[in-house]
């Protein structure tokens, strides 16, 4: 949508999709009885629960207090939670150190460790607003650049699980289409290799998953700063 908007008739066709959008959810609203406000209302205000509790203590965050694993929170919501004897060995191991673990470096996890909560709103709204600026700014550079860049924007955004990750397949076309030299060509390698599924995040002991996820980080914004840089030059006429 981000891409679209800096296009000629971009605005037109968001504008379909936003139509097409609100219909469907009034659709769905009304056989239920709500209003597609009441409803719409509802639905931001639990992906904004669910963003703070990914943020501290979920599958996106960095801290001592993230060893839950998502697996054991979809079990406790579905009304499975652990035994009596496991929750006598869970508090008996609480009076050990927690060790620090990195699940996912993005805005929201950031913010959270530094216990601002309270801007994570307003962490997406600017890195969507200023990925916005930058592809307006270079709307003249290959979409394909474009489509990159915004990729890794939306990965780095908030927490997305491992196989969302397929949205980062945009950079790595992209790459694989400016890859006249050494530099993309080796970059492409590295994003692809961070790819793989389901990642040092999940096989590797502690704490080398943690530096796992700070490589694959670093290895995104990398790539990202190679499509920027890109976008820069002059299209080929």
């Amino acid at each position: 949508m981000i891409v679209l908007l800096a296009r000629s008739r971009g605005v037109a066709a968001v504008a379909l999709a936003g139509t097409l959008y609100l219909g469907l959810t009034l659709g769905a609203t009304l056989p239920i009885g709500a209003s597609p406000l009441e409803r719409m209302g509802a639905w931001a205000e639990r992906g904004v629960e669910g963003a703070h509790f990914g943020a501290s203590r979920g599958e996106g965050s960095m801290g001592t207090r993230n060893r839950r694993s998502l697996e054991s929170a979809v079990r406790v919501g579905a009304g499975r939670g652990p035994t009596a004897a496991q929750r006598r060995a869970r508090n008996k191991q609480r009076t050990k150190p927690r060790p620090f673990t990195i699940k996912s470096v993005n805005v929201h996890s950031v913010l959270a460790w530094g216990r601002l909560h309270g801007w994570m709103t307003l962490g997406t709204l600017a890195t969507v607003l200023l990925t916005w600026a930058w592809v307006v700014r270079r709307r003249t550079a290959p979409i394909w650049t474009q489509l990159g860049v915004v990729g890794i924007a939306t990965v780095l955004c908030t927490y997305h699980a491992w196989y969302d990750h397929a949205v980062l397949l945009l950079p790595l076309v992209a790459l694989q289409r400016i890859a006249t030299g050494l530099d993309p060509g080796a970059l492409a390698v590295l994003l692809g290799l961070s790819l793989l599924a389901p990642g040092g995040l999940y096989l590797l002991p502690h704490p080398l998953n943690n530096a796992y996820v700070v490589a694959q980080t670093v290895v995104w914004l990398a790539v990202a700063a190679s499509l920027v840089v890109h976008a820069r030059r002059p299209p080929v006429r």
